[in-house]
């Protein structure tokens, strides 16, 4: 049996719902959430998404905001999204340092502004299909 049986189902019983009800506004394009298993290492489970969108569907495409990373299949009149935590498939690195004026308040004086050097990072979410 497919491991996606029920996807298969939801999928069927939306058809379903969509013939008996012809009056509906046009959904312009279906998408599809795939939560993935929390606590377990998504990086695997979103490389075999991106290599089956890379080989059946149009684009494959990579975002990520400040805490969620988002796989997006695009298929002709599909999108699927897998999304994860951003810290299960991207690595934080540094990229330099930035001066920034801040103020800080020595012992027993009121607050100097004093330039400092901080690091500046970014996310690099790598490729999901190399280095497996």
């Amino acid at each position: 049996m497919n491991t996606n049986q029920h996807v298969i189902d939801a999928c069927n019983e939306m058809i379903g719902f969509l013939e008996d009800h012809t009056d509906l506004p046009n959904i312009k394009r279906p998408e599809f959430v795939v939560d993935m298993p929390w606590g377990e290492d998504a990086k695997p489970v979103l490389a075999e998404f991106a290599r089956a969108g890379a080989t059946s569907l149009q684009r494959v495409e990579k975002e990520y905001t400040n805490s969620l990373f988002y796989l997006t299949l695009h298929g002709e009149s599909l999108l699927i999204q897998a999304i994860a935590w951003r810290e299960e498939v991207c690595e934080r690195v540094q990229v330099g340092t930035e001066k920034v004026t801040e103020k800080q308040l020595p012992e027993g004086v009121d607050y100097v502004e004093v330039e400092v050097e901080k690091p500046v990072y970014k996310w690099s979410c790598g490729s999901l299909l190399k280095g497996e």
